[in-house]
């Protein structure tokens, strides 16, 4: 009977625990001079975060809906549920009338209704590839197509779908010119654009042997090593390497473009990025960073949970999607930049190989071979 109360206990201490919208530990600015609160709470694992043209910010949740938050001076001034989607939703865009989703295995898209919400689905793309990673952000480009990323369905490979682990582009108005616009990731959960009009692309590292999280700037025709090669490829092996690398098991997520963000400099000519964490080392993750397009890379706050997701809003702060603790906080800048951005770290002298060391190592390896070069010599000629 005592183990069956403990049980009962520690169940309903757990519940608790994950329970959206439950008292969380109000996470710590990393950098003087930004601020963060919770601006909408009460959400049921958000996933994705986009302002729509309406300018309410939709939010994705995984078990399929998605409700657009009206919002004040940063804070919640209504809500509305706007579309019931299949679970594990990851990715939605919007245009025009239209909401684009990516949950399990499909693309579909719905038609706003006088009511606000959407309805009348339409898949655009089915039977995608899913196992350990499904298909996940949904992202306009420049030209109008839409970018999906699609995860690997293993850890390490090999990929059975010829779409695994790709960036998709096609027409939405023509879902039959879907073809691969880069490959070689491992799982690429966030997408976004710079003001050149250049994608940039997070993707997440082998679980084991462990690697590197990466930001890798995605070109038409490349890729990206996976399952091949992991962070820096070897030279002339055909593949790109990334631009930055962000450890192991951080699960780097969600990105957004900060050029736009109300944001001091340094801290517009990068990305801000949503670091997850690893279920068994608490010290990965649980904080929003700072990545320039040069690679440098600086955490911006910390004592998150799970953050999954970031977005600019239309005045410039920064919104983050908490997965467990059903928040989305905003970020904010007041005062002056006190600190700069730590240099970047260099890629290896040969991508993928040690760089060229001083060490007299191969002398002793000459050496050796020297030696049982004149030892067998020798006793040759005493024989």
């Amino acid at each position: 009977m005592p183990r069956r109360l403990f049980s009962l206990a520690l169940a309903l201490t757990l519940t608790l625990l994950v329970l959206p919208g439950a008292a969380v530990a109000a996470p710590l600015p990393a950098v003087p001079g930004f601020h963060v609160e919770p601006a909408i709470t009460g959400l049921h694992h958000p996933t994705r975060l986009v302002f729509g043209p309406d300018g309410r910010l939709y939010i994705a949740q995984q078990t399929g809906a998605v409700i657009a938050v009206t919002l004040k001076d940063g804070a919640e001034a209504g809500r509305q549920e706007v579309l019931k989607a299949k679970a594990n939703l990851l990715g939605i865009a919007l245009k025009d009338d239209a909401l684009f989703i990516s949950d399990t295995g499909r693309v579909a898209v719905y038609m706003r209704q006088p009511d606000g919400t959407y309805a009348n689905p339409r898949d655009l793309l089915s039977d995608l590839p899913f196992g350990l990673h499904q298909n996940d952000a949904l992202l306009f480009g420049p030209d109008r197509y839409l970018y999906l990323g699609i995860g690997s369905t293993t850890d390490a490979g090999p990929e059975k779908h010829p779409w695994s682990g790709t960036i998709l582009r096609f027409d939405p108005a023509a879902p039959e010119t879907a073809a691969v616009y880069a490959r070689g990731f491992r799982n690429p959960y966030g997408m976004a654009w710079d003001d050149s009009g250049q994608l940039w692309v997070t993707d997440n590292g082998r679980d084991t042997p462990a690697s590197s999280d990466e930001l890798n700037l995605v070109l038409s025709g490349r890729d990206y090593g996976f399952p091949r090669y992991f962070e820096h490829p070897p030279s002339g092996s055909g593949t790109y390497g990334p631009v930055a690398l962000f450890g192991d098991h951080n699960s780097t997520d969600g990105i957004a473009w900060a050029g736009k963000s109300a944001f001091p400099a340094p801290y517009r000519d990068g990305f801000f990025v949503a670091m997850w964490g690893s279920s068994f080392d608490k010290t990965t993750g649980r904080r929003v960073a700072f990545v320039s397009r040069e690679g440098a890379i600086a955490d911006i706050v910390t004592g998150l949970e799970n953050p999954l997701d970031v977005t600019i809003g239309p005045a410039g702060d920064l919104y983050v999607a908490d997965f467990p603790a059903g928040i989305v906080y905003r970020i904010w800048f007041e005062g002056e930049v006190t600190e700069p951005l730590p240099p970047p770290v260099p890629p290896p002298s040969v991508p993928g190989e040690p760089p060229v060391s001083s060490s007299p190592w191969w002398w002793l390896f000459a050496a050796a071979g020297v030696a049982v070069t004149l030892l067998v010599w020798q006793r040759r000629r005493t024989r």
